[in-house]
């Protein structure tokens, strides 16, 4: 039913955007059908942009606070965007740049919105190149975006971007994680509406591309919101480090080699990703870190399972093997991440557990399970243990048992 509708029809784009548009390329019945249609996509995209709930609480901890203060700390109506899970890039691993924003996490909600709606705007934009192939939209978008005209509020006069403001690589929007209000993400939707109504004359192929948006940009919030309820985070402030966990999935495998119905269990594929926040100085003493293995609590819900059973919890501790072979080095400014599988024999379940850390030297090398890790013999005050926060497990076709 959404694709047939979505927001702002003539006269509000026009409002909003300030533009004094003219359709006169457009028939009266065209015109009115057009409008409406656009009209509808845009309410139902600010309506979808909004979280409830059941949607975003208990997804983020926070080292600093207890357990009572992490639950109403999730409160605050936020979103972390992110790229999807790739079935590709599972038993991979990748060290990038920590180049992530988290304005929600820090309680900032007046950071400059121009900034916002153009990370938001430019995420948007390779993930329609992403998922859709197609890149003619996504450079489309990035030449709009450099020109974006923002207000600060609805009714302040428009101002220019900043001259030396530059929009982010592919590459680099491949790595990005975008923490933000969904009062800002509903902005910055509102200004790509703008985008496609700042030429002084809107033809029919324009309204198009304008309704496409919605289209496209509706599609991403859905998506958005399914991964947000599988994701959890985790800051601990005191060592500058954050853990994100994520997960999907990706079909059934059987046990054994018996292939029935009754002996099959979900696969899901879970991402993780550790930053290094801390800022890179002259002197790193005491913020590097290297992750030397883990341990891994899997839950399976039993609720939802025709047995009355209670549910079941299985443990996964391996704290000198790294993660999917690897023993890496994190550095500040640098992210670490990876992708991995774990089974589940019910619809649902939860996962959680910590990363084995050590303090280490600013030169000592990433190694890999097997090589020699002068860091397993560290001295206990070098050691320490880092939270992987709660995190759902959720079999595909019962997403809707879950998530309202």
């Amino acid at each position: 039913m959404w694709r047939k509708s979505l927001t702002l029809g003539a006269q509000q784009l026009q409002r909003r955007s300030g533009a004094s548009s003219s359709f006169s390329t457009l028939s009266p019945a065209d015109l009115q059908k057009i409008n409406k249609t656009t009209v509808k996509l845009y309410r139902i995209l600010r309506k979808a942009s909004k979280l409830n709930q059941g949607q975003m609480t208990g997804n983020l901890m926070d080292s600093d606070l207890d357990e009572d203060q992490n639950t109403n700390n999730n409160n605050t109506h936020c979103i972390l965007l992110q790229p999807p899970l790739s079935k590709r890039a599972y038993g991979h691993a990748r060290k990038i740049n920590a180049n992530s924003t988290y304005w929600c996490e820090d309680g900032v909600m007046d950071e400059d919105r121009g900034e916002k709606s153009r990370q938001v705007l430019s995420f948007y934009a390779w993930w329609a190149q992403y998922m859709n192939d197609n890149f003619s939209m996504y450079k489309q978008m990035e030449d709009k975006i450099s020109n974006l005209k923002i207000s600060r509020t609805e009714t302040e006069t428009e101002t220019e971007t900043d001259g030396d403001s530059k929009s982010m690589s592919l590459e680099e929007l491949m790595e990005k994680n975008i923490f933000i209000s969904d009062h800002d993400l509903k902005a910055a939707l509102r200004d790509g509406f703008r985008l496609f109504t700042e030429e002084e004359e809107l033809d029919k192929l324009d309204i198009l591309d304008l309704q496409r948006f919605a289209i496209e940009s509706l599609k991403l919030i859905e998506e958005q919101k399914d991964l947000w309820y599988k994701t959890s985070i985790f800051v601990d402030r005191e060592k500058g480090l954050r853990v994100t966990a994520t997960s999907s999935c990706i079909g059934t495998t059987a046990i054994g080699h018996l292939s029935s119905q009754d002996n099959l269990k979900n696969r899901f594929c879970y991402r993780v990703r550790v930053e290094n926040f801390n800022q890179p100085t002259n002197d790193d003493a005491n913020n590097v870190f290297q992750l030397l293995g883990r341990t891994w609590k899997i839950i399976e819900d039993r609720e939802m399972s025709e047995e009355n059973e209670d549910d079941r919890e299985f443990t996964v501790n391996a704290p000198n093997t790294g993660v999917v072979g690897k023993i890496p080095v994190i550095k500040p400014g640098e992210a670490f991440e990876y992708m991995s599988s774990c089974d589940l024999g019910t619809q649902s379940g939860t996962m959680k557990g910590c990363f084995h850390m050590a303090i280490v030297d600013d030169d000592t090398e990433c190694a890999q399970v097997g090589d020699p890790v002068e860091a397993f013999h560290a001295s206990p005050d070098k050691l320490f243990e880092l939270n992987v926060a709660p995190f759902r497990l959720i079999a595909t076709g019962a997403e809707s048992k879950f998530i309202s």
